[in-house]
């Protein structure tokens, strides 16, 4: 008798099917038919390990963080509070998009900062409340 894994347990239907049989269909199943993997199995990272990859590509990139269409509608949404008929151009909706981006980065990094101190690795909404009272916001 072939050796296998697992013991053989009949199923509810009665079938003598070996359980090797079963093993090498449900491997079969979870590797891909594409030809880039070519029915190899997918590898499957650490966890963080594809979100400090993402972090790193972000931190090369110049581009916005936030889609530019979305800032611009919440802009324009919040300036409806203070005056009805507001035109903006676009050069400073860019220059307060590139500010207010860089705040919000400057009070996480801040709010890490805190977190380290407490021996945390996530971010909390606590860590985000002392980072604003260092700061000497409200």
């Amino acid at each position: 008798m072939a050796r296998c894994r697992f013991r053989y347990r009949p199923t509810v239907r009665g079938d003598k099917t070996d359980m090797c049989v079963l093993m090498k269909r449900n491997v079969a199943k979870k590797r891909t038919k594409t030809k880039a993997n070519k029915g190899r199995k997918l590898y499957k990272y650490r966890p963080g390990t594809v979100a400090e990859r993402e972090v790193k590509k972000l931190q090369k990139s110049t581009q916005p963080l936030i889609p530019k269409a979305e800032f611009d509608r919440l802009a324009r949404e919040v300036t409806q509070d203070f005056k009805t008929d507001s035109r903006h151009q676009p050069g400073a909706l860019a220059a307060l998009q590139e500010s207010a981006e860089s705040w919000i980065v400057d009070m996480f990094g801040a709010a890490k900062k805190c977190g380290t101190q407490r021996k945390k690795k996530a971010v909390t909404p606590k860590d985000i409340t002392v980072a604003r009272q260092l700061k000497g916001l409200k």
